[in-house]
């Protein structure tokens, strides 16, 4: 089990946010501190995009989201916290952990915070996409290493938060995002099927 960055104590005693990696080993019942610092609130190491470096790090943040995919990698994405600016705001970077290297990898997605999304062509890939920045989404990973992302909240300017209902597919071959469903608009109400139920199913 992997953790990454939240909301807490560092280890002074002061609360801020964490960029700390943990990895958990539930038969020896021992945590290990893999990357990141015991510090809060630190600026993103980004490096070059797409080339992994010991030196690279996401910068300190919680409520962003985490797939695994078949080979066992971790990615991260999103989140509100820091980019390579010492001013927190809604992230919209993605990286990639390799636990047999112990290195990140920043792949996609901008390195300051607060990044507008490019929606492009909904349904059609293309490399100038992106979700842009945002905090709690949903996320999951498909049959075909695919991940998906849906909705989370945007910066709408000063203390307020904009929800979405846009949902996003990640092809890590491709490194393209495609916009799915939904809106590009924020706070739209749901569109809801007669005797709807308490849960939804994309097919």
């Amino acid at each position: 089990m992997w953790l990454f960055g939240g909301f807490g104590r560092d280890n002074t005693g002061i609360s801020g946010y964490h960029n700390a990696l943990w990895r958990y080993n539930s038969a020896a019942g021992e945590w290990t501190w893999m990357k990141g610092t015991s510090t809060r609130d630190q600026r993103g190491t980004y490096g070059v995009q797409g080339v992994p470096h010991p030196a690279n790090s996401p910068g300190a943040r919680w409520t962003s989201v985490t797939w695994t995919d078949d080979s066992g990698t971790m990615w991260l994405f999103g989140g509100f916290g820091y980019g390579d600016a010492p001013i927190p705001g809604h992230l919209g970077d993605l990286w990639r952990f390799d636990a047999a290297t112990n290195e990140w990898t920043w792949i996609n997605g901008s390195s300051t915070v607060d990044q507008p999304a490019t929606y492009g062509t909904q349904g059609v890939p293309h490399t100038d996409n992106t979700p842009g920045a945002r905090t709690e989404a949903v996320c999951w990973k498909d049959a075909s290493g695919a991940l998906w992302l849906f909705g989370g909240g945007k910066s709408g300017g000063f203390l307020t938060t904009h929800r979405m209902n846009d949902l996003w597919r990640y092809n890590p071959a491709t490194n393209e995002w495609t916009w799915i469903k939904g809106t590009s608009l924020a706070n739209q109400p749901g569109i809801y099927p007669a005797q709807a139920g308490d849960y939804w199913i994309l097919k």
